[in-house]
């Protein structure tokens, strides 16, 4: 590239998207010193060097009854971050994940004629199929982290690319052990407080039931940055003696813990990744739970499932995540044939994935992509 400063904007609002964004600023800051990246982002996004205008943490809510109560300070974000855009008027925007939030500024950003591309595609194979047309008129590019997804966005004619999943590129699989220690679990309630606040404490009665049948088993739990420790130390038992590790090391936990319990998302697949079989839970309130069961048109809500297209993993949600049937699920889990049996299962995820490297190769397609525009 010559010299001409280009400017990006990253928004990035989930945890998960944020990670995901920070190694393509960091990309980006080595590979095209002068594109300037800036935008919304989370704290790794920010320690990676994004010129920040807002925190996504500014944009910490999910499901519909909680995005309703919180609607006036989200369009209020909203209304800011557009203004910044039109007086920053970047070369391109690169929206990650939260559709609900973003697709209002990629049809913003259209009317001011600046490109919009989106990486971790919205997932609208599993619901809201209506937005096909929407991505089709605003949306130049799609860099999807499933393989799967290519030939669903391709079949409805929207442009796509699979680019590999970043998580591959973030696990340093050579280094670590897959020793597991036949006495451990480890407790993954989640990255948001509602998910906390929702599910620690049934993951707490589940640890305590397991404990009494299981005296000499241990506890770990991974505690997302973003959460303070008064938090977990709200739900959780004395009596189980659990350790508290912080998010950095959750891979190296993982690889050495017999089995999980987490709530739905990314991490799941972490397990999975970790070959760590791992029991799924998931809790919304009411209405968001009754209105996601009209809408939501996939047979799991566990991305490792969704990969195999089996329910390696089990899955409890809304009134079915009692203590009662997890434990019951981890005991089960943890009897030896089925124990290997979803061992096995998980080492087929990482082959499905592939070798691709999703950061390099969306960071080569928008040098490219500036490139020609500004000739």
């Amino acid at each position: 590239m010559d010299q001409k400063m280009s400017t990006i904007w990253i928004n990035a609002c989930e945890p998960s998207a944020d990670i995901y964004a920070s190694l393509l600023i960091k990309w980006l800051k080595k590979n095209a010193p002068n594109i300037d990246v800036v935008g919304m982002g989370g704290i790794y996004s920010r320690q990676a060097g994004l010129k920040t205008f807002f925190k996504a943490e500014e944009l910490s809510v999910m499901g519909f009854t909680e995005v309703i109560t919180n609607l006036p300070r989200i369009i209020k974000l909203l209304s800011h971050i557009k203004s910044k855009i039109k007086q920053v008027k970047p070369d391109l925007i690169l929206l990650l994940d939260a559709p609900d939030f973003n697709f209002r500024l990629a049809k913003y950003a259209d009317g001011l004629n600046i490109p919009v591309f989106y990486y971790i595609a919205p997932q609208l194979w599993a619901w809201r199929q209506g937005r096909v047309k929407f991505l089709k008129k605003y949306i130049k590019h799609i860099f999807c982290i499933f393989p799967f997804e290519e030939n669903f966005f391709h079949a409805k004619g929207i442009k796509t690319s699979y680019v590999g999943h970043p998580l591959l590129e973030l696990i340093d699989f050579p280094k670590l052990s897959v020793t597991k220690k036949s006495n451990t679990l480890l407790i993954l309630p989640g990255s948001r407080k509602q998910e906390i606040n929702s599910l620690l404490p049934i993951f707490n009665q589940t640890a305590l039931l397991l404990k009494k049948k299981h005296p000499n088993l241990n506890f770990k739990l991974i505690k997302a940055d973003n959460i303070s420790l008064n938090l977990i130390h709200k739900f959780l038992s004395p009596d189980l003696k659990c350790a508290i590790c912080p998010a950095k090391d959750r891979y190296k936990e993982m690889v050495s813990s017999k089995i999980a319990l987490a709530a739905s998302g990314t991490v799941t697949l972490e397990c999975a990744l970790m070959e760590l079989p791992t029991v799924i839970a998931y809790k919304l309130s009411p209405l968001t739970f009754q209105i996601g069961k009209l809408l939501v048109k996939v047979p799991a809500i566990g991305m490792p499932n969704l990969i195999l297209k089996e329910k390696i993993f089990p899955e409890f949600i809304q009134h079915h995540a009692t203590p009662e049937n997890l434990s019951q699920a981890v005991l089960q889990m943890l009897q030896p044939e089925q124990y290997q049996h979803i061992s096995l299962k998980t080492k087929q995820i990482k082959k499905i994935l592939g070798e691709k490297k999703a950061t390099s190769t969306i960071g080569q397609y928008i040098i490219k992509f500036l490139k020609n525009k500004r000739t």
